[in-house]
């Protein structure tokens, strides 16, 4: 009997140990004065829920030039639970779609499945400059505008399955400045050589490609002053005897970047010259002189020109120069260019000495209406005897066209005069480098 009630307590104390201690309470079977055994309810903690509460992207600013693109990064969205006001960042890009922000895919999962869902509205202020399309920026034209980027919280909707866009006037926004502009994409120079004498002064021709770029600043500097100097607008004055460097430099400010070219200077002592004396006006040169002309020269070709014939051509040419005389020089130049002209227009062009000797003389131009470029230099040449000017044929006795050089002291430069183009008014005009021709390169 003994045993019998042992075991029966035993049994009784391991059922105990196993039951769960709080989730069933037993009690006395059920009657009128014992009710029936009941489960108690669980303690359930509720959810957090999270709202969008900022927004914001690592571009604030962005240079564009037409045609350009721009693809706006990652956004990133914060977070904040109805709980303990703990944020959250969660990246995402412009599709809306989120970037995974952890290793761990399915605690990740379980928090993003309690965020709102959310997208953006990409809008410019101005499309004309810069428009939004697809996922990307694209540049228009010079100017600037405002990329404005929306967070649109998408709530449930309570009339048909499915989300709808909350008002865009409340969403959060970010906005990005866009500054479109043309940028300098390279520089060169007119001519890489330049030469000079001294004291002559000419200028440096700089290329910007493209050339309606936004901001240009052009700055110079000489190697060696002392051989030439270079002032801000390019002008170069030759002091002494060498060669240096005349270093451009363009600045594209917008942009932040420099292009350099660089002109070789070549500075040479100024040539002798003379004066052309009568009564050897309208013959041919004998002497040479530098880059294929000749300095003030005299003498005979053996073009067979009497005294009469040379006093012939003598008067003309003086009486061109009395019609212009108190004219100021650079006046004077262009007439005596003009006149000349005229007679070298009523000529017959020719190079044959044999049937036509004079054509290489003033006398041919003013009066037996034979001509090459060569009589009217000669010409020219005379004309400026009379009036007292220093002069240089270019390029006498070579077969290409030839041309007076003449230094205009009021202006301190060289001038071509050029009394020979076919059909047209004659040219005086400044050299534009050495021994070169305005019109011929």
């Amino acid at each position: 009997m003994f045993r019998k009630i042992a075991i029966i307590l035993l049994a009784a104390v391991m059922a105990a140990s196993v039951l769960p201690a709080c989730s069933l309470s037993l009690t006395p079977a059920s009657g009128a004065d014992n009710p029936a055994p009941t489960i108690q309810e669980a303690v359930v903690k509720p959810a957090k829920k999270y709202e969008a509460v900022a927004l914001d992207m690592n571009n604030s600013k962005v240079l564009l030039a037409p045609g350009e693109t721009y693809f706006p990064g990652l956004l990133r969205v914060s977070f904040k639970n109805d709980q303990d006001n703990a944020l959250l960042a969660i990246l995402y890009d412009v599709y809306g779609r989120n970037v995974y922000y952890n290793n761990d895919r399915k605690a990740e999962a379980k928090t993003l499945s309690k965020l709102p869902h959310i997208s953006f509205v990409l809008e410019s202020a101005n499309p004309d400059v810069a428009f939004y399309e697809g996922n990307r920026v694209v540049g228009v034209s010079e100017g600037e505008t405002v990329l404005t980027i929306r967070l649109v919280r998408e709530t449930q909707s309570e009339v048909e399955p499915g989300f709808m866009d909350m008002p865009v006037s409340e969403a959060i926004f970010v906005e990005i400045a866009i500054t479109v502009a043309v940028p300098i994409t390279s520089l060169s120079v007119a001519e890489e050589i330049i030469e000079l004498v001294v004291e002559e002064t000419a200028w440096i021709e700089p290329h910007i490609k493209p050339i309606d770029a936004s901001s240009v600043l052009l700055a110079y500097e000489s190697r060696d002053e002392s051989i030439a100097t270079v002032d801000g607008n390019g002008e170069i004055k030759a002091l002494a005897q060498g060669e240096t460097a005349i270093i451009i430099t363009a600045t594209d400010s917008i942009f932040e970047k420099k292009y350099t070219a660089e002109v070789l200077v070549i500075v040479k002592d100024p040539p002798p010259t003379s004066t052309y004396q009568y009564p050897n006006y309208g013959g041919n040169s004998s002497s040479g002189g530098s880059s294929g002309g000749s300095s003030g020269s005299s003498g005979s070709s053996g073009s067979g020109l009497s005294g009469a014939q040379q006093a012939e051509a003598y008067a003309i040419a003086a009486a061109i120069v009395g019609r212009h005389m108190g004219e100021s020089e650079a006046v004077f130049l262009a007439s005596i260019a003009r006149e000349v002209n005229a007679y070298y227009n009523l000529c017959r062009y020719t190079t044959d000495r044999d049937n036509d000797p004079y054509y290489d003389t003033a006398y041919g131009v003013f009066i037996a209406k034979t001509a090459s470029c060569a009589g009217a230099v000669r010409a020219v040449n005379l004309c400026l005897s009379i009036a007292g000017y220093s002069y240089e044929h270019v390029n006498e006795w070579q077969y290409s066209h030839q041309w007076s050089r003449v230094y205009v002291a009021s202006l301190e430069q060289y001038w071509v005069v050029d009394g020979g183009i076919t059909g047209g008014w004659g040219l005086a005009a400044p050299e534009p480098a050495p021994y070169k021709h305005p019109w011929l390169g």
